[in-house]
């Protein structure tokens, strides 16, 4: 599906015009009835512009003041060389550091371990960080969703803290270990991992 956006190259100052790119921004929505075990995925999809085999662009997932977070792993397959790659910021001038990639996905699910039956979403753009944490911790939230609350679950779902919208959210008071943040806005709640140290 056309996303309606188009890419365009870093700029000081855009000028308002016709974009300088023929290369259309897509979006992809797959479906699938399958029940998945607790576990580690890869999202593997193909796009292929059926007018030109160049022209369609997915853009890597965007941080406001970082090029990218040690953990991403974006791969593309080389159909050449028949491998997959990982996906990498190279930085200019050549000599600034390389930074790893992710492309963005949204799933949206419907569990029944968190309380009730709800339809959540994981969102690969939205970002904790830092990650592990030790204290605090903000969150990358593309589209500056209104965030109405997070709450912070442990292993078995259970709410142990509700934190406002803040810029900062501060868990010093919580004991180490993993959780699991709920994201609440007037869309579908998102969830991402946490790690407090």
């Amino acid at each position: 599906m056309d996303a309606n956006m188009y890419r365009t190259g870093h700029s000081t100052i855009p000028v308002a015009s016709t974009p300088p790119t023929n290369r259309k921004i897509w979006k992809v929505t797959a479906y699938t009835p399958v029940s998945l075990p607790s576990g580690t995925y890869w999202i593997k999809y193909q796009l292929q512009n059926a007018v030109t085999a160049n022209a369609g662009f997915l853009p890597p997932v965007t941080i406001e003041g970082t090029r990218g977070l040690s953990d991403f792993n974006a791969k593309q397959y080389d159909a050449i060389d028949g491998i997959w790659t990982s996906i990498i910021d190279l930085g200019n001038p050549s000599t600034a550091p390389d930074y790893p990639l992710d492309m963005p996905f949204v799933i949206t699910f419907t569990t029944g371990n968190l309380g009730t039956d709800a339809v959540m979403q994981y969102d690969n753009r939205i970002k904790v960080y830092p990650n592990p944490v030790k204290d605090h911790f903000r969150i990358s939230n593309p589209g500056k969703r209104a965030i109405s609350s997070v709450e912070v679950l442990d292993a078995g779902g259970r709410t142990v803290k509700v934190l406002r919208s803040a810029d900062e959210y501060q868990i010093s008071d919580l004991p180490k270990g993993n959780y699991l943040l709920k994201i609440n806005s007037s869309e579908s709640p998102k969830i991402t991992k946490l790690m407090k140290l």
